[in-house]
């Protein structure tokens, strides 16, 4: 292999992790359960386990009988869209579609009261994830060509009466993370690269719950930052064979701040809005240490390892998500919600087809039966996204726009009173 290739592949290398795997646009996960897609996402003062995820401080809402809670659902996420390539001059050159490629979000919680003060809760949920795939082919394959991180969190939380009506939530987490990515460099000639990596981060949160009148209620939950350092095997493609490496690469999961406010009618109907910062500010870049094989050490100084970082200037986001149910009968509850994404990868300079999204609208609606002591529910969202600018994302460098991107989400569910 001469100078220059070898120059090539060794660069090859070093820049192959620098698009970000799963924090663009804010892309947490907030699939916890088929009733909390019907509402939204606005579950912090329902009384399913499911508040281990929402709201660890209102654990004591729960109608216990002293045996405890079970629920679980698993959600189905289908997004698609279109990307449009422009020429160097502004003109319209082609358009393509993304692959079909739905996700599963699968759930589980347990909860049990322990006594008037003290409640504990479990569970096995999604707080970050993404999944987007193209075509082999596709024009747009030196920015992306597949995506997937998935990432699952084993929270245990208890809840804490602290006065008449006032409760304190603590949670920890235990997050496990794994990166799948798959795209091409050109380098004089097109070469192909994936990676696989994964690692444990180890989190915890606070929050308060305040049933502040009969009809009233106020909450507040805080999650902190979550350090991930993948670690994987990286493989270049190049015309010579496969260069087999690793490399590693810190990821921070954001700390969030969710503020709730719940209005109930009546027993029959209740409404929830939520707020929720996420400083996204926090992954303004990203550096990434590659191992330099053997036989391209030279061209790194004797460097075993090279670190290069690529700044990304996200900004922090905000979701806002407002739900309400009515229960229409012993048996049947109804639901229905609305959710606006804010964008938080919003340059095009520094925008990628691994999450090509901009803000998000999501309407959703719901309804669960209740069968003596097992509720059955179903959640059904419908997410618009607008469009995005996207630099440099063609093969010769064109910019590119997403547009027409929406998803449909599909919820099933179920809640046992053990």
């Amino acid at each position: 292999m001469n100078v220059k290739k070898t120059a090539a592949a060794a660069l090859a290398l070093s820049t192959a992790l620098m698009a970000s795997p799963a924090l663009a646009d804010g892309f947490a996960v907030y699939e916890h359960s088929a009733r909390g897609v019907g509402m939204a996402g606005a579950m912090m003062f329902s009384d399913e386990a499911s508040l281990v995820a929402n709201n660890p401080a209102g654990l004591w809402r729960l109608k216990d009988n002293g045996r405890g809670q079970l629920s679980g659902a698993v959600t189905y996420i289908a997004p698609r869209g279109w990307a449009d390539f422009y020429n160097s001059d502004g003109s319209f050159q082609h358009s393509e579609h993304n692959k079909n490629n739905p996700a599963y979000v699968p759930t589980l919680f347990y909860a049990k009261k322990l006594n008037d003060r003290w409640t504990f809760g479990i569970g096995a949920f999604a707080r970050f994830g993404l999944r987007c795939t193209y075509d082999p082919g596709w024009y747009g394959r030196f920015s992306s060509r597949s995506a997937e991180y998935a990432v699952m969190s084993i929270s245990p939380a208890v809840s804490y009466k602290l006065a008449k009506n006032l409760h304190l939530g603590l949670t920890a987490e235990v997050m496990y993370a794994q990166l799948k990515m798959d795209k091409s460099v050109n380098l004089g000639t097109e070469m192909g690269i994936d990676l696989k990596g994964d690692d444990f981060g180890f989190g915890w949160g606070v929050g308060l719950d305040w049933q502040a009148s009969d009809k009233l209620s106020l909450a507040f939950l805080y999650r902190s930052e979550v350090k991930v350092d993948l670690e994987g095997d990286l493989n270049l493609h190049s015309p010579y064979g496969v260069i087999p490496t690793t490399a590693h690469g810190v990821e921070h999961m954001p700390e969030s701040f969710t503020f709730g406010i719940g209005w109930k009618f009546d027993d029959r109907t209740r409404m929830e809005f939520n707020a929720i910062k996420t400083m996204w500010s926090a992954y303004d870049h990203l550096t990434v240490n590659v191992k330099v094989p053997a036989a391209y050490q030279m061209m790194f100084g004797g460097l075993s390892e090279y670190a290069m970082t690529e700044y990304k200037h996200w900004r922090n986001g905000w979701r806002y998500q407002f739900g309400i149910e009515h229960k229409l009968n012993a048996k049947w509850t109804i639901r229905a919600g609305f959710v606006y994404d804010t964008e938080s990868a919003h340059d095009p300079q520094y925008n990628d087809f691994m999450v090509p999204t901009g803000t998000r609208r999501t309407y959703t609606v719901g309804a669960s039966y209740r069968n003596k002591n097992v509720e059955y529910s179903i959640g059904y969202g419908y997410m618009y996204v607008s469009d995005k600018w996207i630099y440099n994302a063609g093969e010769k460098g064109e910019n590119a726009r997403s547009r027409g991107c929406d998803a449909h989400i599909i919820s099933l569910g179920a809640r046992i009173d053990l």
